[in-house]
């Protein structure tokens, strides 16, 4: 059976496949409205949402943790600074965001940074200061995901943030469910349902460039 479940403009990049294949009988998600007599109440209210979704399917969630990330710009200097700054502050990870492996409209492979980031370094800099580092992949790189993401475990990699995504496709669904597998927080920018295992909220440098 072929069912088109949701079809509206995608946020991320390349083909968008609606089609999604299933199998009788099939449930779909949840889609809820919250009201309330007041602003309170929709606060107050908003429970539902929690409450209509399925339990989690994650059967080991002991790696989970949770905490704040500072975004460094695409060099080893701001990478080393990063982890300073995160120990003097408080954040537990840093991220190297889009342009680390080359421009993320073009490039496929997120297995070699740029000249001007050494990532081992800054891994291990990190690691013995008990600081994350999270790195920002694009879709177009994510035709293997499974060595990837094993290459990234191997290399100390705390998490991986996917960017914008087709979200609502059975395809970005499926891709999204796999990251599960991995003990790392993997988000993309429009999910938000289960998972991802870390929500998106930034502020500040988000409209402004990664290098300087």
């Amino acid at each position: 059976m072929a069912a088109y479940l949701m079809e509206h403009t995608a946020r991320g990049s390349g083909t968008v496949r609606t089609t999604s294949t299933v199998t009788t009988p099939f449930a779909t998600p949840w889609r809820a409205v919250v009201t309330g007599s007041t602003h309170a109440e929709l606060v107050h209210n908003a429970e539902l949402v929690l409450n209509l979704a399925p339990v989690n399917a994650l059967a080991d969630t002991s790696w989970i943790r949770p905490g704040e990330v500072f975004r460094c710009q695409l060099t080893t200097a701001a990478g080393t600074a990063g982890v300073d700054f995160a120990v003097a502050r408080g954040p537990q990870y840093i991220e190297y965001d889009s342009g680390w492996y080359d421009p993320e409209r073009s490039s496929t492979d997120a297995t070699k940074s740029i000249p001007e980031i050494d990532l081992p370094t800054v891994l291990s800099n990190a690691a013995a200061k008990a600081i994350g580092l999270l790195l920002c992949v694009n879709p177009m790189a994510l035709a293997d995901a499974d060595s990837l993401f094993g290459l990234y475990k191997s290399w100390g990699v705390a998490g991986v943030k996917l960017g914008f995504i087709n979200d609502g496709t059975q395809a970005t669904t499926n891709q999204m469910v796999g990251t599960a597998n991995y003990p790392s927080p993997a988000p993309g920018r429009g999910a938000n349902r289960l998972p991802p295992g870390r929500c998106v909220g930034s502020r500040g440098r988000d409209a402004g460039g990664n290098r300087g």
